[in-house]
């Protein structure tokens, strides 16, 4: 299993590349308090609005969430809670999943982000692309092969998605998964960037076998 200490030098190197910057639990607290202070005033408290999806990531994060992705005009903030630092797997999978979400601020805008997440199809294929990615790097560092359906796009009912919606979401993830099958990498520049990283800095933390050598490809 890969270390914690291994597994955020990766975390850092990777975002460093994605225009991000990583905020642990106890730094990331003011921020999660004032972003959820913002959503209060300007949302209220009503829970069937799709703005309720931000209200309640923010409210939620510490207990229901490893992580939250925060697009700025100038960075993506990666605020973590206490349950991305569970072990190394989960800090990776987690951070790798914020920085899915940093390549989509980056191409589209921060604000763009915003708005986009707002139309339900659009957030599950956002979050179907992030928890595509994430299960594939729990993969690459346990060597156990997660189930589309352990994505939160699926399970959780914190994107109010309806039934066919969260389908959708699941079919997302499974375009990231089914790569595993001929040992490609799912094509994220997220996915390329840890698996590098590791394979330079800590190959013996790549406990899935077909991934532990370079193929002409990749």
């Amino acid at each position: 299993m890969i270390s914690i200490s291994t597994a955020r030098a990766c975390a850092a190197s990777v975002a460093s590349r994605h225009n991000a910057t990583i905020v642990d639990p106890d730094d990331a607290r003011p921020w999660l308090t004032a972003l959820e202070t913002a959503a209060e005033l300007l949302l209220g408290g009503g829970a069937t609005s799709p703005l309720a999806t931000l209200r309640d990531s923010l409210t939620t994060s510490a207990a229901r969430v490893a992580g939250l992705a925060v697009p700025t005009p100038w960075v993506t903030l990666v605020l973590l809670s206490e349950r991305a630092l569970t072990d190394g797997a989960a800090y990776l999978e987690t951070v790798a999943h914020e920085l899915v979400h940093a390549d989509q601020a980056t191409t589209v805008g921060a604000g763009q982000v915003a708005v986009d997440y707002l139309h339900p199809e659009l957030r599950a294929h956002r979050e179907g692309d992030a928890g595509g990615v994430s299960l594939w790097v729990r993969y690459l560092v346990t060597g156990v092969r997660p189930s589309p359906d352990d994505a939160g796009v699926v399970t959780s009912s914190l994107y109010h998605l309806s039934g066919d919606q969260r389908a959708f979401g699941r079919a997302v993830v499974e375009t990231s998964l089914v790569s595993i099958d001929t040992a490609a990498v799912p094509p994220h520049r997220v996915a390329r960037d840890v698996l590098a990283w590791l394979r330079a800095h800590a190959p013996e933390a790549i406990l899935a076998p077909e991934y532990r050598a370079p193929r002409g490809d990749q």
